[in-house]
């Protein structure tokens, strides 16, 4: 009787264990920077998967660009989505993980043919309209003639109405701003836009001083992320996205 009833007792214990959930994810608070939301949805679909491989659940909450900088030097949050090389000489208590999850690419878009993007140089001498907020695209036309916009839309609207000759933005949001602007009537479907890429930046995780252990293994995790073919499929992913829901296609 003993035995049957301690027989009953693995049995019950054995149904409660499988049919409970499974353990949370300890979690990474990250902090990133809005107003960036394509190259931060890229960012986020990464790091998502590299902090799952590695055990942890990520949460991601955007805040203005410095202060999002600011918070996790501050300790208030465990990471920071993406910056490029060299935050930690400004920042002192941000580390960085050594493999970028990312790039930062800059385009050129003109109606102007005559007009031909290599390099920053190129731009001089034309009027230029770039987004507020981009700190690379900020410091790299200081002295040109810039008019700063709060969003694409806003810039691809100065060069139709001629106040801009050049629009720089960046290759995965653009596509979606030109497809909602053609269906919204705002854009003439014959218009022809010139589009030249012609700046790559790698973009690197920074996490507070408190989780160098995760460094190692998130480089491990985006070393193989990046063999595997994740990171390219998360940036056809999020360019595809942004023209569906440009066009409405979104599926909640």
């Amino acid at each position: 009787m003993i035995r049957m009833l301690g027989q009953v007792l693995l049995l019950l214990c054995s149904v409660l264990l499988a049919a409970a959930p499974p353990p949370a994810l300890p979690a990474v608070r990250v902090a990133a920077p809005e107003g960036m939301d394509a190259t931060v949805q890229v960012g986020e679909l990464v790091l998502r998967e590299a902090y799952r491989r590695i055990g942890y659940e990520m949460q991601l909450e955007k805040l203005p660009g410095l202060r999002s900088l600011a918070v996790v030097d501050a300790g208030k949050y465990d990471a920071e989505l993406g910056r490029i090389a060299g935050m930690e000489q400004q920042y002192s208590n941000l580390r960085v993980v050594p493999t970028s999850p990312l790039s930062l690419t800059v385009a050129a878009l003109t109606l102007k043919p005559e007009i031909v993007v290599r390099d920053w140089e190129d731009l001089r001498g034309w009027r230029l309209a770039a987004q507020r907020g981009v700190k690379v695209v900020e410091a790299r036309t200081a002295g040109m003639d810039v008019s700063f916009a709060t969003t694409p839309d806003a810039m691809v609207r100065m060069l139709l109405a001629g106040r801009v000759d050049v629009v720089l933005g960046s290759p995965i949001s653009m596509p979606a701003v030109l497809a909602g602007m053609r269906q919204r009537g705002e854009l003439a479907a014959d218009t022809r836009l010139l589009v030249q890429e012609f700046y790559s930046i790698p973009v690197y995780h920074y996490v507070h001083t408190r989780n160098t252990h995760l460094i190692v293994p998130l480089e491990q995790a985006l070393l193989a992320m990046r063999k595997d073919g994740f990171i390219d499929r998360a940036l056809r992913q999020v360019t595809a996205q942004q023209v569906d829901n440009a066009l409405g296609k979104h599926k909640p």
